[in-house]
């Protein structure tokens, strides 16, 4: 099994509270180092490890962080070469792989946000208009994405 350096860090506890160093932030900064460090003992080798985590402190107030309404435009290449297998042992092709990622974000839109679809190979066609997410349109707009096939 494969081991990475996240999923190994994550099976330790260590208290970093008492040892946090955080800078003040100056009046017209937005953000302010922070640091905090800690000593686990690792049982396997009977040795200790030192561990440093670094981040940014902001006074920004949380409620302040809300996202703005999306304007988006995507460009999707539907040139010829999106017809080709994503992978070598794969039968899905990129624009397969292309066209359902889409799909899966504009799930992630909000109501107030607008989307519109651009085509392109050798010259851009729109696929779809600017149109509001909350519009009803949302499964027409997802359909027109499905439905882009390589050309050219």
């Amino acid at each position: 099994a494969d081991l990475t350096m996240q999923g190994l860090f994550y099976q330790y506890y260590f208290n970093t509270s008492q040892n946090s160093k955080s800078s003040v932030i100056p009046d017209g900064q937005l953000f302010a180092p922070s640091y905090c460090y800690s000593v686990s003992k690792n049982e396997n080798e009977n040795e200790n490890e030192l561990y440093l985590a670094v981040g940014l402190r902001s006074g920004i107030k949380q409620e302040d962080c809300r996202r703005r309404k999306l304007n988006l435009v995507l460009v999707v290449d539907h040139s010829g070469s999106m017809g080709a297998s994503s992978f070598s042992d794969s039968q899905e092709t990129c624009m397969f792989i292309a066209n359902h990622s889409i799909v899966k974000m504009l799930d992630l839109l909000h109501t107030e946000d607008a989307v519109g679809v651009i085509k392109f190979d050798d010259k851009a066609t729109i696929v779809s208009q600017m149109t509001l997410w909350n519009s009803g349109k949302e499964s027409s707009v997802k359909n027109k994405v499905l439905s882009i096939r390589p050309e050219g």
